[in-house]
């Protein structure tokens, strides 16, 4: 493995364990050195440039784009989803603090209830979360021109689980099987004990 994508790899790693313990995005040098990209240990809300930004991300995971130029951060507390430039610019671009409710739409009006696990699909331009007391599976379209648009993929709501539903989902991997029309997500479905796996081309659970 190329000492680069090493270093991405532990970032990402630096990342998620910092968003589960405070509120400040961190990030991995070359020289094993480790300062604060944004945020504070005070939890709050706010966007801005490094140490003016503000988080609460409970235990919301982080993901770093293939070119990394972005960290996609699940804001968990706030109920939003951010993106944190590597130099340490903190926008949200979907959801708002103030309604913890589900509302697809663009970014700009799109609401999570506690977004949680996140994962890149470079191929399709989305960001999938896990929006973990709406107990479903969002997407966001990262497309240029596509103003963050949020849909809900999976999921009735009613958190009740079972093999057709969930039960309060967290973390979320990705796996492509041979072409883009064979690729799953996986999902650990917190409170029902078990790992689902959705088609992305047809969101059959």
């Amino acid at each position: 493995m190329k000492a680069t994508s090493m270093i991405m790899m532990m970032l990402v790693m630096l990342v998620m364990m910092m968003l589960s313990s405070s509120s400040v995005v961190v990030r991995a040098q070359y020289t094993d050195t480790v300062y604060n990209l944004a945020g504070s240990s005070v939890p709050s809300y706010a966007d801005g440039v490094g140490s003016q930004a503000r988080f609460d991300t409970g235990d919301g995971q982080g993901a770093l784009d293939d070119a990394h130029v972005h960290l996609y951060v699940a804001d968990s507390l706030n109920h939003v989803i951010r993106r944190v430039s590597m130099s340490g610019v903190v926008e949200t671009i979907a959801g708002n603090p103030s309604t913890p409710v589900v509302v697809d739409g663009p970014g700009s009006v799109a609401l999570f209830r506690r977004p949680q696990g996140l994962v890149i699909d470079e191929a399709r331009k989305k960001l999938y979360v896990s929006d973990v007391l709406a107990c479903n599976i969002r997407s966001i379209d990262l497309s240029v021109g596509m103003n963050f648009s949020v849909r809900t993929l999976a999921g009735s709501g009613s958190c009740a689980g079972g093999p057709n539903d969930f039960k309060y989902p967290y973390s979320l991997v990705l796996e492509e099987f041979g072409s883009e029309n064979n690729t799953y997500l996986y999902i650990s479905d917190r409170d029902d004990n078990s790992i689902k796996a959705l088609h992305l081309d047809n969101f059959n659970l």
